[in-house]
């Protein structure tokens, strides 16, 4: 069985900047559904990531001619809710970047994210693995090019 690669990002000069207590507080219901993040990432190759830019988070991601990544993120802090997004990715050789992104659910309680959580991260998978380089926007280009 192939095990999940798992990262844990802290130290950004953005996010949150609150007391060790605070951030444990804000950070335990996403490590309630640890578990299921982690099974999801072993079971379909991906690598699992934690609190990017020192904010709640949890991110699944994986490449093959794309970059993809479905993340889950603490929306609101001071009404505790959940926003989920997913995002595909790619550097050309032309020097540009190109991206799509898609909301695929807003200001969630953490009751309802772990209600459907398996079956949201299923159809957030789904719907990246349907894009191809086709669906991207380009964003930007390489000033040197």
């Amino acid at each position: 069985m192939v095990e999940a690669i798992v990262i844990v990002i802290s130290s950004m000069p953005n996010g949150f900047h609150g007391s060790d207590e605070a951030w444990r507080s804000i950070e335990a219901p996403l490590q309630k559904l640890d578990p299921i993040f982690e099974e999801f990432a072993n079971r379909h190759h991906m690598t699992l990531a934690r609190n990017s830019r020192n904010w709640p988070s949890r991110s699944l991601s994986w490449r093959d001619n794309l970059e993809r990544k479905i993340e889950i993120y603490l929306q609101d802090e001071r009404e505790p809710s959940y926003g989920v997004w997913v995002a595909a990715w790619q550097y050309r050789s032309d020097g540009g970047y190109y991206l799509k992104t898609e909301a695929v659910a807003e200001r969630k309680s953490i009751t309802a994210i772990k209600t459907s959580l398996p079956v949201l991260l299923e159809q957030a998978r789904q719907l990246l693995s349907c894009w191809s380089e086709g669906d991207l926007v380009r964003k930007w280009m390489h000033p040197r090019l």
